[in-house]
């Protein structure tokens, strides 16, 4: 069976975006977590699990992002939509509405499964 393997260039913009969203990350929690997080449409693939509250809306539209770091709360809304979102983190906290829109969570998961395992307040978008 084929399997993609990324080219050289591919894996260098990964990285890029990884560590793009690192800094950023890293600058919002020197800044005292204050207000919303936006990185969507940035390459990235991880965050760092130094991300543990975000006391605003949490912004990952558009990046390959498959899994969030575990215990993260997010105060507001978290949206995931057209991203490559997989797996849920363990002990995720949303106090907002939770979009995973058009990710491969969406059809892996149920509403049912979701508010079972994790505290979400406000509606899921499928």
């Amino acid at each position: 069976s084929f399997k993609f393997v990324p080219s050289e260039t591919e894996e260098k913009r990964f990285e890029a975006g990884n560590l793009e969203a690192a800094k950023r990350v890293d600058e919002y929690i020197k800044g005292g977590s204050k207000g919303d997080l936006n990185l969507s449409y940035i390459k990235c693939s991880t965050l760092p699990d130094t991300l543990k509250v975000v006391n605003g809306n949490l912004d990952l539209v558009k990046t390959r992002i498959k899994t969030l770091p575990d215990n993260l709360i997010v105060k507001g809304d978290l949206d995931l939509q057209y991203s490559r979102f997989t797996e849920m983190p363990k002990n995720l906290t949303v106090r907002g509405n939770l979009n995973i829109a058009n990710t491969p969570a969406s059809f892996r998961y149920s509403e049912e499964d979701i508010r079972f395992n994790h505290a979400i307040y406000g509606d899921i978008h499928f």
